[in-house]
């Protein structure tokens, strides 16, 4: 399977946006994570119950099977970010007054 040791939170995105592409832009579907292969890591997909393209009823659930190690290097969520105390340049100096004309 291709997907097997993806990053769980990225196959996690993508199933649930598929399955409301389907659905009219609604979550039909009932989607879990369970953490059950001890030769993965819990930020790791393994596989889906029922397996991926099965077809699944509205109201259903679909599992997606995670592993149970702890993940070496944890991959960052998109709302946390690591402030290393600088500041973003932004190209414009603070410091500059001028209006843009540079007539001399």
């Amino acid at each position: 399977m291709q997907d097997q040791g993806r990053p769980l939170n990225e196959v996690h995105a993508e199933i649930e946006a598929s399955v409301r592409e389907q659905c009219g832009g609604e979550l039909c579907i009932d989607i879990r994570v369970v953490e059950a292969d001890p030769n993965f890591g819990v930020c790791q997909f393994v596989r889906t119950d029922p397996e991926q393209g099965s077809s699944v009823e509205r109201g259903a659930s679909v599992l997606i099977l995670a592993g149970t190690q702890p993940c070496d290097d944890p991959s960052p969520t998109d709302d946390v970010t690591e402030d290393d105390g600088t500041e973003e340049d932004d190209g414009v100096d603070e410091d500059d007054t001028s209006d843009g004309d540079s007539t001399s």
